[in-house]
């Protein structure tokens, strides 16, 4: 029998204590804290990645379609005031994988409205963009923004992210920006309006929101100093929010306005329903109608000779005006 009633057998239960458990929770917390920043950055940078080659996609149709026709499509083509016929974008399809989407398009349709059609609902096809007109990083929708108002049609068309470039032009002085409005354009040799002309005579840029396209040799002062494109963000925009498949420069943008000029609904200010005059609305449509990027510091934009670059808000204004001007004769600075 065994008498060591004094011997205690103990079992000791292996784990963590409360204090060593919190430790191990701070540095997770930690830990993810820092990694969260770096793994954010890595998908903006992809993202960027894939808004920048939706650029050069354009840069490679808008040649092929100047080799084809030997001129650059219109901006937006329109014979009168009820016969529309779609901005550049939508003619660029067929060099741009997308002719099956093209043939759906009856342009000998003659409309009453602005639309390219009686009746969007009829036309599945203008109501989702393709991926090629849409930015990754750009959050604004890819349908016209609800401040602009309700209707059976109007919330169901694509918009798209990228805006040609009608360049240094006079833009209507309508709740705009006096310091951003210059008669006669910043270089004085274009129209009113937002060029909204068929005589490419007195059209800035490369493109005019009538029924003008121009030429490879009507950049004067060469392709690699000329912009053909940029980013635009439709939702902080009067007319670019309108879209490629509607008249009135659903798809040009101008420089006039510097890079980034703040006047998104909810943003900087600006009133979430876009009420307001000044500079600070997308009723203003010297500034609101220039290019602007979700890119933090400025945006994507393609060159005349088919390059993409990022250029900065913070670029020198008037080099910015040299760029978007397709005949100034100046010197362009660094960009």
């Amino acid at each position: 029998m065994n008498t060591s009633r004094g011997r205690i057998f103990q079992r000791r239960t292996s784990g963590f204590t409360l204090i060593e458990l919190l430790v191990v929770i701070a540095i997770i917390a930690v830990l993810i804290a820092l990694l969260l920043p770096a793994v954010q950055q890595a998908r903006e940078a992809a993202r960027r990645t894939a808004c920048k080659n939706n650029l050069k996609q354009f840069g490679l149709a808008l040649h092929n379609y100047h080799d084809a026709h030997q001129t650059f499509p219109p901006g937006y083509n329109t014979i009168g005031a009820s016969h529309r016929k779609g901005g550049a974008q939508i003619h660029l399809f067929p060099y741009m994988d997308l002719a099956n989407v093209y043939n759906q398009i009856n342009f000998s349709i003659v409309n009453g409205t602005d639309w390219m059609g009686d009746n969007s609902n009829s036309f599945p096809f203008m109501q989702t963009p393709p991926a090629v007109w849409l930015c990754p990083s750009n959050q604004d929708g890819k349908q016209v923004p609800t401040w602009r108002g309700t209707g059976s049609q109007w919330h169901l068309v694509g918009q798209c992210h990228y805006s040609m470039n009608g360049g240094a032009h006079q833009i209507d002085t309508a709740n705009g920006c006096s310091q951003f409005v210059y008669p006669g354009g910043y270089f004085g040799n274009s129209s009113a309006n937002l060029a909204f002309t068929h005589d490419g005579r007195v059209v800035s840029g490369m493109f005019s929101t009538g029924g003008w396209g121009g030429k490879i040799a009507d950049a004067k002062d060469g392709t690699s100093n000329t912009l053909l494109m940029g980013e635009i963000r439709p939702h902080c925009s009067l007319y670019n929010s309108n879209t490629p498949w509607m008249c009135c420069s659903g798809g040009v943008a101008f420089t006039t306005g510097p890079i980034n000029f703040p006047t998104c609904p909810g943003e900087n200010g600006v009133p979430a329903n876009a009420s307001g005059a000044g500079c600070g609305s997308p009723y203003a449509a010297s500034v609101s109608e220039g290019f602007k990027s979700p890119h933090e510091g400025g945006g994507h934009f393609l060159l005349g000779d088919g390059a993409v670059r990022f250029i900065s808000e913070n670029v020198d204004y008037a080099t910015y005006q040299r760029l978007g001007d397709r005949r100034d004769g100046q010197v362009l600075g660094e960009f």
